[in-house]
């Protein structure tokens, strides 16, 4: 039998609401559990005991127990901390997706960049051009300065294979 302090139930039961899921490794012998701080035999207990009454699924796996909070857990849990119905796991949570590959972000910031900089040239080369050119000069300047950005930034890396050469 293990004497468990009303303070270290509290935390461990308050981490399994917030979180909705809890690991703990198979050593009772450890001084305290790495997410809640609280002696490790005491968190493994507490959870043994919510899952003989059915609040939290429990999955085992290299010597770690995985417990995961149930519906009737989520009641359970929030009459014994005293906390409204509002307070809900962040399993339970819906969060936005993002698809976007790590590789496809790079390309566009690099693209994002090759556009700020050729802007930064052209500004730079207008401002020159500006000082030194009469008018009519100015709006050929201008406009081949233009051809020049589209040219920078609409030219793509091909990065297809060669039809007549072998990889």
């Amino acid at each position: 039998m293990v004497l468990i302090t009303k303070q270290n139930k509290r935390k461990v039961y308050e981490y399994l609401l917030r979180e909705g899921v809890i690991v703990i490794k198979r050593d009772p012998g450890l001084p305290e559990h790495k997410d809640t701080g609280v002696p490790n035999l005491h968190a493994m207990m507490l959870l043994k005991s919510l899952h003989s009454k059915n609040y939290v699924e429990l999955v085992f796996c290299w010597h770690h127990f995985y417990y995961f909070v149930k519906t009737e857990g989520i009641k359970y849990l929030r009459t014994v901390l005293g906390i409204p119905d509002e307070v809900v796991p962040l399993t339970y949570k819906k969060t936005k997706k993002n698809y976007t590959g790590v590789e496809e972000e790079k390309k566009v910031t690099k693209d994002q960049e090759a556009e700020a900089e050729a802007a930064e040239e052209v500004a730079e080369v207008e401002e020159v051009a500006s000082a030194e050119v009469s008018a009519e000069d100015q709006e050929e300047v201008k406009k081949a300065l233009k051809v020049k950005l589209n040219k920078v930034v609409k030219t793509p890396k091909s990065t297809t294979r060669p039809k007549n050469k072998q990889w």
